[in-house]
């Protein structure tokens, strides 16, 4: 699973990505990436607990969409890494928003929120193949009907020259 999230919020980029350096710093996440020319963070989260695994979370800062006078973007992206053996689908979700809540409630402590998205990632099908199953089916069907029909047009042709 997966969550993203973007949050506007009322201020320039390089103070955005300011704040959340110093909140994902504070918190005492294992940050392996760190970018201030593109606005990016990197960081890993172990969850300890009935549950535990270890979360990927990457905050992107950019302009805001569309760009506003005095605007800019946070977009959170959390993604547990980890054994779907480990603990279900729901626990590590609910895990997820909680990383993404953290950020955000201390950074609209210091800014005032514009608007807001989320995406929460479905789970993997595992029926992925399905259309091209029934593709292969209507094409057997229309095969046969193809050269049912030929055998037909065939045995009338010949009939008729004997």
């Amino acid at each position: 699973m997966a969550t993203t999230n973007s949050f506007t919020f009322q201020t320039d980029r390089d103070s955005l990505f300011a704040a959340a350096v110093q909140i994902v710093q504070e918190g005492g996440y294992a940050v392996t990436k760190i970018d201030a020319t593109i606005k990016k963070i990197v960081y890993h989260v172990d969850r300890k607990g009935s549950f535990g695994g270890r979360f990927e979370a990457t905050i992107n800062v950019s302009e805001a969409d569309p760009p506003a006078a005095g605007t800019a973007m946070i977009r959170m992206h959390v993604a547990g890494l980890h054994n779907p053996a480990t603990g279900s689908a729901a626990n590590y979700r609910k895990f997820e928003v909680e990383l993404i809540n953290y950020v955000l409630d201390r950074v609209s402590k210091k800014f005032q929120i514009v608007a807001s998205s989320t995406h929460i990632a479905p789970k993997a099908s595992k029926g992925g193949n399905k259309g091209w199953l029934v593709l292969l089916v209507v094409l057997g069907v229309l095969a046969a009907t193809v050269v049912l029909g030929g055998m037909k047009l065939l045995n009338f042709l010949t009939s008729l020259f004997q």
